[in-house]
């Protein structure tokens, strides 16, 4: 797991959610799998290299934004490895106005929620707040779609 800065909410949920995953399916976490820095494009890209190096790195990759993705897919690239084939990759956020997730096909597989969707409902809750300030505190969870690209594939027999 290639997550952002550990204090952001939004990472400590993408942190819990990964434990989660891990332990429905009985697989014990591995420290030196999970890092926690800001999502640049070079972070993902020392960090995926690092773990590629290990005497048992990962077969699969989950990042927390497309901009740290392309850095893992760099990496993966780097050490000869085919994304998709050898290593997969799952990231967050595909839907960035400024940062196409390929044209007709994805190149990675991510979950999809709206930045700007997300960014008028919290101002609608913002101004219901102004409205009406002695009002409870609202809460909202959106959901994310799952959008199946080529950087995934089924994980490597070791043969």
């Amino acid at each position: 797991m290639i997550n952002g800065i550990v204090d952001m909410d939004f990472a400590e949920r993408r942190r819990l959610g990964y434990l989660e995953a891990l332990a429905e399916r009985g697989v014990e976490p591995d420290p030196a799998l999970m890092r926690s820095a800001e999502m640049t494009e070079v972070y993902g890209h020392h960090e995926t290299r690092d773990m590629l190096l290990l005497d048992k790195p990962p077969t699969a990759i989950l990042a927390a934004s497309m901009i740290s993705a392309i850095g893992v897919r760099r990496a993966i690239e780097e050490a000869g490895l085919v994304i998709g084939k050898d290593v997969s990759v799952i990231t967050h956020d595909d839907d960035l106005s400024y940062l196409k997730n390929g044209q007709d096909v994805p190149i990675f597989t991510a979950t999809r929620s709206s930045v700007r969707a997300a960014g008028r409902i919290l101002a609608e809750m913002l101004l219901r707040r102004i409205e009406t300030p002695s009002a409870e505190p609202e809460h909202m969870l959106l959901e994310a779609e799952l959008v199946v690209g080529r950087s995934t594939g089924p994980a490597p027999t070791g043969d």
